[in-house]
């Protein structure tokens, strides 16, 4: 396996998910991509991972549903912002782990 990193986007002070890069690493690599790893922890000025958006878009009949979402949430649960967010991408979209 090889992992593919994301570029991100910064706006205002803060760092983010860049979705048209993603989206475009996923046509690219299209059948091969295994899975895309989000993550809602991390430190600042990183903001939590789009991971509702992420989820919305793996789910497209582009994709296949072959491309797995795994979120990494290590001390999310402390966060009922961040449980919301991880309620809502698996109500919108895929999650699998």
């Amino acid at each position: 396996l090889i992992p593919i990193v994301i570029p991100t986007l910064v706006v205002d002070d803060c760092v983010t998910t860049s979705l048209v890069a993603l989206r475009e690493q996923l046509t690219l690599y299209g059948n091969r991509v295994l899975a895309v790893i989000t993550t809602t922890s991390c430190f600042a000025p990183r903001i939590p991972d789009k991971v509702d958006e992420v989820a919305k878009l793996l789910q497209l009949p582009e994709f296949g549903g072959k491309v797995h979402h795994v979120i990494n949430n290590a001390y999310g649960l402390q966060c009922a912002k961040t449980v919301k967010l991880i309620n809502r991408a698996c109500a919108v979209g895929k999650v699998c782990a």
